[in-house]
Formats: C-alpha cells, structure tokens, sequence
C-alpha cells in the first residue's frame, strides 16, 4: 500500500488486535476495517480511511474514520429516517457530541490522533452502535403518533413550534398543536385522532372550543385541523363543523398543508 510509514505500521498492527477481524483496501483505495463491534442485528460495523492524496504525502497528525453511511442506512432498512425531522436530528447529533463523532451528511466521522487509531476505532464503532441502537428509543420508533406523522410533514418544510400557548387576553390562554410561522399569517394547527368514538367525541367538542376562542376574539391566523381518516368512526357533525370553522384536511391528503399555509 502507497501509504506514509506511520499509517502502514499501523495497519500492520490492526491485523493482531482482537477488536478487529480484517483491514482491506479497496479498489478505489479506501481502506475498510472490518471490527468486531456488532450491531443489534447481528451485522458488524465497518469503518473506512478514504484515501486523498494529500493524506499520504503530507506528515499528518490525525486520520479521518468514517462509517461511510452504514449506520444511518441499517436504520433506513427499518423504515427509519433519523434524519426526517429537526426533532430527530437534534437527538442524533447531542448522541454523537458524547463521543466527539461529527455527522456529515449520512456519514459518522471521527478525527483521530494517529497515535491513538486503535482508541479511535473503539470510540467511532461505540458511536455507531449507540446511533443504530436509537432505533429502540420512542423519539426513533416507526411506530409514530399521529401528532408525529404530521411532524414529519412540517418539519423540513416550515418554522414552527409545538404545543404552542396563543395568549387571547392577560386571562385567556389556548393551546394549539402546532403553530406555524410566516411573513404574513400564521397557521394554527389541531389535530383530531381516535380509534374510540366516545372520546373523539369529547376531543371535536375541545377543538370547536378552541377554533371559536379564536374567532371570538378575532384573532388573525389561519385555522387548520388535520384529522386521521384511516379512522371511520367520526361523527358527520363534527366533521362538519371542523370544515365550517377551519380548513379541514384529511391526512391522507396531506400533501394540500403548503398550498394552504402559504396561500
């Protein structure tokens, strides 16, 4: 291999140590190494010294290791995007400063000391197996609210916070899901999903409450409720009533939230 003495001494030494099964470099020159650190499935984490000619003929100090992506896609094959949402995003990346692991793009990286590469390995492979396992935690599980799924359709696209107190008078506050901000109008924004037809009936009744508040005390943004129709058990009038006092939209047909904010 074209590599300064100091990385192929190292190399050298990663072929006797216990934590790694293999070192290989690549076809495009890259240099895997293949560790004994596992995943939740039973896969093993993979780590990678691209190759950039400015590494091998300078005398430098540190080495870049990167996963080169593996651990966010492991997620991405459980239908997870950990990534999705400014929510999601936040979690990945406070997980990561605990290791001092840097995210770029999908890849997790690692600066190391040359003189340390082996504590860098240890460190970089910790780092990915504590992301893949984020995939057990509720703030990662497929299995979202339906306040989450509408969470994902916002949060790339729009400023916006949750559970948001809208002050009416030095009395009055009331709370809407989501508020979402603009130049001109903002959105407020409620929810409406129940698989039991006793509480969506009290849950309509809390939303037409606080759709008249604000109209009551001619308040200015616009009014959205966003129901989940995989259900069929709500009653017509309260459907209805949603339609007369907001823009009423399925989620099925979630796709019309921009046109409306933003219109």
């Amino acid at each position: 291999m074209s590599l300064h003495k100091e990385l192929d001494e190292i190399i050298k030494l990663l072929d006797n140590c216990k934590l790694i099964s293999s070192t290989k470099e690549l076809t495009n020159k890259n240099i895997r190494i293949a560790t004994n650190f596992q995943y939740f499935d039973g896969s093993f984490v993979d780590l990678f010294i691209e190759y950039e000619e400015s590494l091998f003929k300078n005398q430098l100090d540190t080495i870049l290791l990167s996963d080169f992506g593996s651990t966010l896609s492991l997620l991405s094959d459980m239908k997870i995007n950990p990534l999705k949402n400014s929510k999601r995003r936040f979690f990945l990346e406070e997980t990561l400063k605990q290791y001092g692991v840097k995210l770029e793009g999908w890849d997790l990286e690692y600066n190391v000391n040359i003189n340390d590469f082996i504590k860098g390995i240890i460190t970089l492979s910790q780092a990915c197996k504590q992301i893949a396992d984020l995939a057990f935690t509720k703030i990662f599980s497929p299995i979202n609210t339906f306040n989450d799924q509408i969470e994902d359709v916002i949060a790339d696209n729009f400023v916006y916070e949750k559970n948001k107190e809208i002050k009416l008078d030095e009395k009055n506050l009331v709370r809407f899901d989501f508020l979402i901000f603009s130049n001109s109008i903002n959105s407020a924004i409620l929810a409406f999903s129940t698989g039991n037809r006793y509480q969506s009936i009290i849950k309509a009744n809390a939303i037409v409450r606080k759709w008249r508040d604000l109209i009551d005390y001619d308040r200015k943004e616009k009014r959205i409720t966003i129901f989940d129709d995989s259900y069929d058990i709500y009653r017509t009038k309260d459907l209805t009533d949603f339609g007369k006092l907001s823009n009423l939209i399925p989620f099925s047909e979630y796709d019309k939230l921009p046109d409306i904010i933003v219109n």
